[in-house]
C-alpha cells in the first residue's frame, strides 16, 4: 500500500523554461562582469554537467567546476549570487498544481526530492505557496544525488520502499534510480519520448491515477 509520494521538482512540480538561464546573466551583471550570450550558455552547460563529476551539490566545488569551463573569470561567490536569481525561476501559473497537491496530501505523505540546493528549491515552493503540502524535502546538498540509492532511501524516511512511489520527468535519474532502490515510479513524459508502461503527460493526471 502506497503511503508516501516522492516528487521531483524541476519539470515535475515547477516547469523549467529556457529563459531561466538568464539568471546567470543577472548574476554576472550584479558582479559587474562583462559577458556574451555564449558565456551564459557555457555556464549553463557547465552547471548541467556538474552531476557527471560530483555526487553531491557543493557551492564551492560547483563554482570551481564552472570557472574551469568558461572563458571569463568568476569570483568565488558567483554560484551564491546565481542561486539568488534562480530561486525566482517560476511563474504565477505554476500555482495551479495546488489542487492536485491538496488532493494527494489528503491521502499520502508528500516529499520533494530534488538534485539541487535547498535554499533555491525550497524558496521557489514557498513563494508559490506549495511548501505546505509537503511533510519533508530532500535536496542533494545534504544527500547523494539521484540516481544514487541513498537519495531515494532518505526520501522514504520511516516508510519502506514498497510503501513509496517516485514521480519525475527524468527517466534515467528519477525513474531508473527509484526502481533500483526498490521504489515504484511514475514517469512524466509529455512528449511520449519513452517506452515505459507507468507514465503520464503531466502531474495533474495523478489525481485520477492515485
Amino acid at each position: 500500500m502506497i503511503k508516501r509520494i516522492i516528487l521531483d521538482e524541476d519539470n515535475t512540480l515547477i516547469p523549467w523554461h529556457n529563459e531561466y538561464i538568464n539568471s546567470y546573466g543577472y548574476a554576472l551583471d550584479e558582479l559587474g562582469i562583462e559577458h556574451t550570450d555564449k558565456d551564459i550558455y557555457d555556464i549553463d552547460d557547465a552547471v548541467d554537467k556538474y552531476e557527471q563529476y560530483f555526487n553531491m551539490y557543493d557551492r564551492k566545488k560547483m563554482n570551481d567546476f564552472v570557472n574551469e569551463r568558461v572563458n571569463i573569470d568568476l569570483p568565488d561567490n558567483f554560484i551564491d549570487i546565481a542561486i539568488k536569481y534562480l530561486a525566482k525561476c517560476y511563474k504565477e501559473e505554476d500555482k495551479s498544481i495546488s489542487k492536485v497537491l491538496e488532493y494527494l496530501s489528503s491521502k499520502y505523505e508528500l516529499v520533494v526530492l530534488s538534485n539541487w540546493f535547498r535554499e533555491n528549491q525550497e524558496s521557489r515552493l514557498k513563494d508559490l505557496g506549495l511548501d505546505k503540502y509537503f511533510t519533508d524535502m530532500v535536496f542533494t546538498d545534504e544527500v547523494l544525488n539521484k540516481p544514487n540509492k541513498e537519495a531515494f532511501i532518505k526520501a522514504c524516511a520511516d516508510k519502506s520502499p514498497d510503501e513509496c512511489i517516485m514521480v519525475g520527468d527524468n527517466f534515467d535519474v528519477d525513474i531508473i534510480g527509484a526502481v533500483n532502490a526498490g521504489i515504484k515510479a511514475i514517469l512524466i513524459d509529455p512528449n511520449d519520448k519513452y517506452e515505459y508502461e507507468n507514465k503520464i503527460k503531466n502531474i495533474n493526471e495523478l489525481e485520477e491515477l492515485l
